[in-house]
């Protein structure tokens, strides 16, 4: 028995191994200019051993971007300060969490900003749950209902992704601190719109 806890732990060391070095290569020489060989290479395993763990370096830069978002909005969900708070309120303050965790990390925000989609995030297990537990909160948040949840919350990622790249990256067309109150306020817009 404990051999078999030894060796999922050696799996996912080697699968950890593999997607933080994945991760160096796509964000220092870019995804089309890394090959499979090299991700292997880096990991310090062999090529064949890393079509056990993924299909194909799509597959490996999928897993990535759920990693790295997940852990992002999981530490944004967990030092939400007031659990009794509006949902609204908890919206905004995850929101600025990971808008600022990502101001802070640029090489982060580009690879997760250019790979990212609704898709994806719907798809995954992991993110499907947190996803369902946020939509439920919305649906039974004391002083507010909302219909279609899952629209509202569509349009308020997608708000939030496309106004903050170019505010961090290039601060057009205002600066992140500028541009943040104005966001705040139409998200808040975009929340009423779909009150019961």
């Amino acid at each position: 028995m404990k051999s078999d806890g030894k060796a999922a732990q050696n799996k996912l060391k080697k699968r950890s191994t593999l997607m933080n070095a994945a991760f160096t290569l796509f964000t220092e020489e870019g995804f089309q200019n890394t090959t499979i060989s090299e991700i292997a290479r880096k990991a310090g395993i062999g090529k064949g051993t890393f079509y056990f763990y993924f299909e194909d370096k799509y597959d490996i830069r999928n897993h990535i971007i759920i990693s790295k978002s997940s852990e992002i909005l999981h530490e944004a969900l967990n030092a939400i300060p007031d659990r009794n708070d509006s949902f609204e309120n908890k919206v905004i303050f995850v929101a600025d969490r990971i808008i600022e965790k990502l101001s802070s990390d640029r090489i982060l925000l580009r690879f997760i900003h250019k790979n990212l989609s609704w898709a994806l995030l719907e798809n995954n297990q992991e993110m499907s749950d947190t996803f369902a537990d946020i939509l439920k909160q919305a649906e039974t948040s004391p002083g507010h209902s909302y219909t279609d949840v899952r629209t509202m919350m569509y349009m308020i990622i997608e708000l939030i992704n496309g106004a903050c790249y170019t505010a961090i990256l290039y601060e057009s067309p205002l600066p992140l601190s500028q541009l943040k109150p104005k966001l705040f306020e139409a998200v808040r817009a975009i929340m009423k719109s779909f009150e019961a």
